[in-house]
């Protein structure tokens, strides 16, 4: 009997740790805090609550010819590799607050009967992967309809937007088209997908046979396509600082 008693407390500290490691699993997936994700009209996600840990998945539709972004608490979110022509898919660890999800649109739409300036090229990149959010510039390529050219300036920071605007030299839309289409830029998308550097993403727009085509470090591209896309930034970096700011 005695025997029997010493095998039962042996054995019974495993019993205990199991019995702990178990309930502490059922915590962590049906217990614990759980925190609010408010989100924006034509914003979707799964559900509006999730506990801090835990992957949040939101999505909004990719108007054409509109840039839609999504921000979380005031701060631009990469979209995923989901994402396509129809939707901005992003993904983001919940943090142990409630969390604010909004979106923004700006129309670049080519028709000069609709719109006086036309968004020729876009460019711009950003830190990602940090604790506190980095402020980054957007630059787009601009014609007016009389004919001039514009490089704007967004500086997005802390969830704020400043423009500022830049007359630039004529030759800037030849030489900055010349650079993405002898990258072959048109042409990313059929490249296999290329696996991104940590800490950044990068993004350049161009209009191009009357449609917007996007290419990114988040996309499909062949394995020089970082330089390319550096060479696009030191040109408009180029023209910016010889051109005039008008506003």
């Amino acid at each position: 009997m005695d025997s029997k008693r010493k095998v039962i407390y042996k054995i019974m500290p495993f019993f205990l740790i199991a019995a702990i490691i178990v309930l502490a699993g059922l915590f962590f997936l049906y217990g614990g805090k759980k925190y609010t994700v408010t989100v924006s009209p034509g914003i979707q996600t799964e559900r509006d609550k999730y506990r801090a840990g835990e992957e949040v998945t939101v999505k909004a539709h990719n108007v054409p010819d509109e840039i839609t972004d999504i921000y979380v608490d005031g701060t631009k979110a990469v979209p995923g590799t989901e994402s396509d022509d129809e939707w901005v898919v992003v993904k983001f660890i919940m943090p142990a607050h409630d969390v604010n999800v909004t979106t923004t649109s700006v129309n670049i739409s080519a028709d000069p009967v609709e719109k006086e300036e036309t968004v020729l090229v876009t460019y711009m990149s950003m830190t990602t992967g940090t604790e506190m959010p980095i402020p980054y510039d957007r630059y787009l390529l601009i014609r007016s309809s009389s004919g001039e050219l514009f490089i704007d300036v967004e500086n997005h920071d802390d969830g704020k937007v400043r423009i500022t605007r830049y007359g630039v030299d004529p030759g800037a839309y030849d030489e900055i088209m010349k650079c993405i289409l002898d990258a072959d830029m048109p042409q990313w998308s059929h490249y296999d997908y290329c696996e991104p550097l940590d800490g950044g993403y990068t993004e350049c727009r161009f209009l191009y046979e009357g449609s917007y085509i996007k290419v990114s470090t988040e996309d499909n591209m062949p394995e020089d396509g970082y330089g390319h896309l550096g060479s696009v930034a030191n040109l408009f970096y180029r023209y910016l600082s010889s051109g005039r700011k008008v506003q």
